[in-house]
């Protein structure tokens, strides 16, 4: 990737930025201000909203612990597990969600990803 100053392209052949495989700093300046200021902090905030319900998620697993633990009888070791377990599976789902994105679109896999979370949540 040339990140130069210098203007490789101009004009109609700027809509094909990276036709040619090469990229100066002003064709990604132009590229970036064609998405709108709000277009890119709606993004923002749909993804910062997803983060706050991850979160959110796991705080009610940590607050839930003593009532588990009383529950099932189980110790502390086995509480630890608890925890381990739903990090374990969100991460790897973060891995594979991040191959399948490549193949079926950012937007498409992050709106099924959230639903199922969401609805995962609510089970």
């Amino acid at each position: 990737m040339n990140l130069s100053g210098e203007e490789k392209v101009s004009g109609a052949v700027r809509d094909h930025l990276f036709a040619d495989g090469r990229v100066t700093v002003r064709q990604v300046v132009s590229h970036l201000s064609v998405v709108s200021r709000q277009r890119r902090i709606g993004i923002l905030a749909i993804c910062c909203m997803s983060l706050f319900i991850v979160f959110i998620d796991s705080t009610i697993v940590n607050v839930a612990l003593p009532s588990i633990g009383r529950e099932f009888h189980n110790t502390l070791w086995g509480l630890q597990w608890i925890v381990d377990g739903y990090t374990l599976v969100l991460a790897s789902l973060f891995v594979l969600s991040g191959s399948t994105a490549e193949r079926f679109g950012r937007r498409r896999v992050f709106t099924l990803g959230l639903s199922l979370f969401v609805l995962g949540s609510f089970a």
